[in-house]
Order: C-alpha cells, then structure tokens, then sequence
C-alpha cells in the first residue's frame, strides 16, 4: 500500500527531488551492459565477460552516487531549496491574497511551469553535457581497458612461445644419446674452460 503524497500536496522540493531521481535512473539505464557486451564479445573472454560484468555494475554505482553528489552541489550552490521553499510560501500566500484589483491572471501552475521548465531545460542541459563528459572519460577508460587486455594476451603469448621452444628443447635433448650427452658436455666444458 502506498503512501504517496497527492499531487497538488507535494512541495515543488518534492516534484523536483522525483524528477531528479528520475533523470538519474534513466541516466544509468542509458548505459547499457548487453549492448557494451556485443561490441566487446569477439574481444572477451568469458572470464573477462564476469569481469566487465562487474565493472559494468561498479561503474553503474559509481556513476548514480557522482550524479547524486552533484545534484546536491547544484542545489547547495544555487541555494535552490530555499528558493523552492520561498517559491511554494509564496504560491500559498498568493492563494490566501486577493487580487488588488480584477484582471485576468496566469495561474499559479502556469507561473509554476514556466519557471519550472526554465530551471529544468538549463538544467537538463548542463547535467547532459555532464553526463556527455562522464560518457567520454568511461569510453576512455573501456580504451585503456582494450589495450591493457591485448598487452595481457601479448605477454602470454610470449610466455606460451618461450615454454613451447623451451619444450622443444627439451625433446631434442632427450633424443640425444647419453654417451654423445656426456662427449658433448665434456667439449663445451674445455670451449668454456680455455
């Protein structure tokens, strides 16, 4: 059963911390696991599939707790909690003042909206260039992430080369007879020894 506030009840701080949350949710649906998984399948391994996985959820938090934290800095630095308070004291003084005289006035959801929509479009507009900078500086990272990966797989490949040559190696000299083993050991041993 929910509790939830009706509408006309919410303060615009209310409206505006739902909106918020919303933008935020969205934000995060927006970066994708499936589709950052088929442009890296071919790339990944299983094991680097689980760990993308995580690193897609990290990431996911990581990006939802910074966009809160920024939200709070706007609305500290901009004060805007006590305009939204001012705003909502002075709908409802409004509401109890009759006009000083009869004429045709916006009403208060009009005067609401249009500020409202004002605030939100520049807001949504920084938060988008904001999120846009998040966007490049994790696509730079995921970069970062590919190279390190082949460089991985680069070194394994050379330890893979350096253990099958060191086998063959191995195979050669076990084919060797013991007496030419020895006869040779023996020459090597003068050659280092004058």
């Amino acid at each position: 059963m929910s509790h939830e506030t009706p509408a006309e009840d919410k303060t615009t701080r209310d409206k505006f911390d739902e909106l918020t949350n919303k933008w935020i949710e969205s934000s995060i649906k927006a970066f994708d696991l499936n589709l950052l998984k088929r442009s890296l399948e071919k790339l990944l391994t299983e094991e680097s599939m689980e760990e993308l996985e995580n690193a897609h959820s990290q990431a996911q938090d990581f990006m939802a707790n910074e966009l809160r934290n920024k939200t709070q800095e706007l609305r500290a630095k901009y004060q805007l909690n006590e305009q939204m308070e001012r705003f909502d004291e002075l709908i409802k003084n409004a509401k109890n003042k009759p006009p000083i005289e009869k004429r045709v006035l916006p009403a208060p959801e009009q005067i609401v909206n249009s500020i409202i929509h004002e605030a939100k479009e520049n807001e949504l507009v920084r938060l988008q260039q904001e999120y846009d900078d998040i966007k490049a500086k994790n696509s730079e990272l995921m970069d970062q992430l590919i190279i390190q990966k082949k460089e991985f797989r680069d070194q394994i490949q050379h330890i893979q080369d350096t253990i099958n040559e060191t086998e063959r190696g191995c195979e050669v000299a076990s084919n060797i007879p013991v007496s030419e083993m020895i006869e040779l050991t023996e020459k090597m041993k003068h050659l280092n020894n004058s």
